[in-house]
Formats: structure tokens, sequence, C-alpha cells
């Protein structure tokens, strides 16, 4: 055997169904579809028939109008474990009535979560449902007037929507610019033409177990004016920058989930982090700009008695997650994706000690200010909703060869292999339960350069094949 180090570029390009991942796709027509249109100048008729899913605004008779549409997608033939991992919506242009139009002014639209009930045969515009401005979407104005919007990203509202059913009950489409005269005109489900039916497309995972884990009052904040000052038991977690007695100072908030209370065995599907708006001190702030913030994993012990400004752990900005400025003083930001975070937590627990909160710009004077462990009111406290498989078909197998490396792991596009003089025959690529996904030969090689972009989030094994006997390797796709 060549002692050189080869590489062979493997592109794995397979269906998603030999994956854990999952699609659906809803594009209902005017019998199962619900969707309806509320018109302001008729504001108690119902318009739960009509072929237009649209915002609007024009005159009839010289006087002012708007329109706003509403849709709701039936979602129970999800499986109730089902993590969302996408879901995009597309509507597609109607220009039975000319199409969109921007006769006075750009059309960009809102898609809002609707938050009240209603119904397709008797909404109207004066009992039009409530909606929230919680990660509701925005949509450029359109290009044409038959321009179609593909793939829209409503994930965290579709989310939403499944995960909290009591609070979410559809889209609603309204032009973010009510005044004359605009319109984005789609097909609705009672559209004669079937391929102008809104579609929704959503991925998604099934977890074999899902833990709502609190973080056990492991969390505190550190303060750069009291830099020796251990503040353990605030029942704010925030990340600020302010002043005091007229000198600038920052907060920062640590926390922790005790991941021990899943199964030994279990492997980390999704996680989502949830965090609710404490307005004891006014709530979040944007007097000198914008808040944005980062979650960062921390990357060394702390204690909750014990941490102060000046010996806060470090932390890392590898797969850090962002969040984005809040739009008002008492937003919550539910379901927040820290998978990759946690996921590296659970399995490498030496260099992961729970998540640090702080401002992405710490100049003066911006703040985001969430309820703590120690929050008088529980329903402000964090939560971690963590889903999980438990892993039992495969494992990791430890026969006598050299060193064998993968890296880096997680993974998120290539996956370097080494295997040196081991001299095995083939590589076999695994998901969670054992499946094959593919097998190659190596021939002479000693290392391999694997392309797992394509894959599915989640945790695979690499199995080294060869007379002598297998030698098992877990890896984690990001």
């Amino acid at each position: 055997m060549n002692n050189k180090l080869f590489y062979l570029f493997v592109l794995l390009l397979f269906s998603s169904q030999l994956f854990s991942q999952t699609e659906i796709v809803l594009q209902p027509g005017s019998t199962e579809g619900m969707d309806a249109r509320v018109q302001s100048n008729l504001p108690d008729q119902n318009i739960g028939t009509t072929q237009m899913y649209k915002a609007h605004s024009g005159t009839m008779s010289g006087v002012p109008f708007i329109d706003r549409s509403l849709i709701n997608f039936d979602l129970s033939s999800l499986p109730e474990n089902a993590i969302i991992v996408s879901a995009k919506l597309s509507l597609f242009a109607n220009t039975v009535n000319g199409g969109h139009s921007t006769v006075d002014g750009p059309n960009n639209c809102w898609i809002e979560k609707i938050i009240q009930p209603w119904e397709e045969e008797t909404v109207t515009w004066n009992n039009q449902p409530a909606t929230t401005t919680e990660n509701r979407v925005a949509l450029a104005a359109s290009q044409s007037f038959d321009a179609n919007y593909i793939d829209i990203n409503v994930t965290n509202l579709i989310k939403d929507i499944f995960e909290n059913p009591s609070e979410g009950f559809g889209l609603m489409l309204k032009l973010q610019n009510e005044t004359l005269r605009r319109s984005l005109e789609f097909g609705s489900s009672d559209a004669p033409d079937d391929n102008l039916h809104p579609k929704l497309v959503i991925n998604y995972y099934e977890a074999e177990e899902c833990s709502v884990l609190l973080s056990d009052d492991m969390d505190a904040r550190v303060q750069s004016n009291i830099p020796d000052q251990n503040i353990a038991t605030s029942q704010v977690y925030k990340a600020h920058s302010g002043t005091m007695s007229g000198e600038p100072f920052l907060d920062r908030s640590l926390i922790n989930f005790n991941l021990s209370e899943l199964p030994e065995n279990a492997v980390i599907v999704s996680a989502q982090l949830s965090l609710y708006a404490n307005t004891v001190n006014g709530g979040h702030s944007t007097v000198d700009g914008p808040n944005n913030c980062w979650l960062e994993k921390i990357t060394e012990p702390w204690e909750e008695e014990a941490v102060t400004w000046n010996n806060q752990p470090a932390t890392t900005t590898e797969n850090r997650v962002a969040l984005a400025a809040s739009q008002y003083a008492e937003q919550n930001y539910l379901h927040i994706d820290v998978t990759t975070l946690m996921k590296e937590i659970h399995e490498n627990p030496d260099n992961g000690f729970g998540l640090m909160l702080k401002l992405q710009d710490e100049s003066l004077r911006r703040s985001m200010e969430f309820g703590s462990s120690n929050a008088p009111d529980p329903e402000i406290r964090p939560t971690l909703l963590v889903c999980y498989d438990i892993n039992t078909s495969v494992e990791e197998q430890n026969t006598v060869f050299s060193p064998i490396t993968i890296s880096p792991n997680p993974a998120s596009r290539h996956l370097e292999l080494n295997w040196g003089d081991n001299g095995f025959e083939t590589i076999q690529l695994l998901d969670a339960q054992g499946k094959k996904i593919a097998q190659f030969q190596t021939d002479d090689l000693v290392g391999l350069s694997m392309d797992v972009g394509t894959l599915a989030p989640g945790v695979y094994f690499v199995q080294f094949r060869n007379q002598v006997g297998v030698v098992t390797r877990k890896f984690v796709k990001s």
C-alpha cells in the first residue's frame, strides 16, 4: 500500500427519503381549503369563496377601502412528535383582475400569524381575528404584475402554529402600507386553476421523545461596573448597555440546562429555547440603536453563586445564534433554534457549559430583558424543549486498529476520514438507526473526503470494514 495520503472526494446525492427527514406538500382545493378575504367597505359581508388571496388598497365609487386575506392549512397530517425543520409557502399570481399593482407606490406586504379563531364562512372585516407582528414575514414589492412568490420562509410561523395550536390559526396577508393604490394578488384555494392554489411544503423529523427542561436555577448575570459582585438571584436574564451615575456599563447573562436528565443513549434531534420578556424594568429597549443579541456557547466551567464580570467564562462564536432586534418592549422570543449548540454541549460536556446572552453592539443604550429562573412568575422563566431519538441499533465499535480520525465533528459540509495503514476495503455510511445510506470501495486509499452537505442534520455512523474486523465511528451532521 502506498503510505502517501490520498483523498477521494465523494459527493452524496441521495433522496431525502433515505434520511430521517420527511416532506409533506399541502395544496388544498376549494373543498379542503380554508381561506377568505375581508374588505373594509363591506364590513359585515363574508367573502369566503373568492378566487383571490390578496392584499389590496383601492377605491370604490371614490371611497377608499382595504382588502386583507386569511388562510389556514390543516396540519393534522403531521405526527404529534414532528419537529418542523422548514416550512415554505408558495403563492402564485392571479391576473384575473390585472395582477399585482403599484399605481401609487410599492406593494410590500406582511404575512402575520393569526392568533384568534375564525371561520371561512363567517369572517368579515368587522370580526376579523387579531394577528401578531412576532416573527411576521416581509414580502418584497413585486417586480411584475404576474410575479409568483415561491418558497417564502414561514418556518417560525408554522412551527408556532403547530406547537401552540391554541395560539395560532393561520396566516394573514396585508399590505405594509395600506394607503392608496397598490396590491398583491394571488390565487386562493378557490381559484379555478389548481396550479394557482397556495402551497405549503413542510420538512420535519419524527423524534421518539421530547422533554421540557428548566434551568434549575442555574443562571446568573455579570455587570461590568460591579466587576467582582455576583448576581445570582436576579429575576432578569438580560443583555444590556446603559449608564449608572453617568458611567457606562454592560450586562451579560449566563444560563445552563441539566442535559443529564436525558436518557444516556439520547441523540438530540432538536432543541428550542424560549425566552419570555420581563417588563419589570420596562422590557426591551432600543433607545440608542437596535438590540440584536448573540447566544454563544460557554466553553469554561462557572458556578452560579461565584461568577462575576471579572471571572466570567469564555465563550465561542462558533455556531452562535443571532437574535433579531425586538419590535416592541414585551416581545417574547419563542422556539429559538439552539439545536447545534445543545448537541455540542450534550455530546462534548467537557467543552460546553451553557449559553451566554450578550448584545451584538454593546455601545449605549439598548437591552433585551427576559425572565430568569428566579422570576416570580413561572410563566416567564426560560424553557428548553429538547427532542431526541434513542440510539439502540448502532454503537461505536473499537476493534484494535491503528488510529482513525474523523474531522471536523460536527461537520456541516465536508467530512475528512483518515484510516492510515489499516487496510480497510469498504466504508459504509449509516444513519442513527443503523440503516445503510451508502457504501464505498477504498481500493488502496488511506483517506477520503466526503461531502455530507446534502445529509439532514443528525447523528450518523461511518463503518470501516476489512477481513480483520469492523470499526464504527460516530459523527454529527450540523
